[in-house]
């Protein structure tokens, strides 16, 4: 039984990222964590908070990427070189119901290796835009 479970740990250890790997091991050497070549974009999420209402957009490593408003009430999220590869990842997330200016979030593949979000606002609001390690977040001021 011994052999079964540290072939099992093995599996587990092979099968993670490598900067969690890199973790497990002691090593701190940030380069680890940067990987080159094309990105998996794993969540697209909202969080309605009390002043805020947030959009985020997480990748399988720190993302290139750029944001653009079309029009009045829309923003436009493209992350090149990145993929969807889970299909229940493409679903879009209807937020009209919540008291945000934030209407309706379309994640798709636009070709050319492009990830899009659009984001689709109830109003013009303006929005601030961030990126943590491997996450991506646009807040957009709740209404008073």
């Amino acid at each position: 039984m011994r052999r079964a479970i540290e072939g099992f740990l093995l599996l587990a250890l092979v099968a993670m990222p490598v900067a969690v790997v890199a973790q497990a091991a002691g090593e701190t050497d940030s380069s680890v964590a940067v990987a080159s070549g094309p990105r998996n974009m794993t969540l697209c999420g909202f969080r309605f908070m009390a002043n805020v209402s947030r959009v985020f957009v997480r990748t399988n490593y720190k993302a290139e990427f750029s944001v653009n408003k079309m029009g009045d009430n829309k923003v436009i999220v493209e992350l090149p070189n990145t993929n969807i590869p889970l299909y229940n990842n493409r679903n879009f997330l209807d937020t009209q119901y919540f008291a945000s200016p934030v209407k309706l979030i379309t994640p798709m593949v636009a070709g050319g290796g492009v990830t899009r979000i659009e984001i689709e606002l109830k109003n013009d609001v303006p929005y601030q835009t961030r990126q943590i390690e491997n996450e991506i977040q646009i807040d957009f001021p709740n209404g008073g």
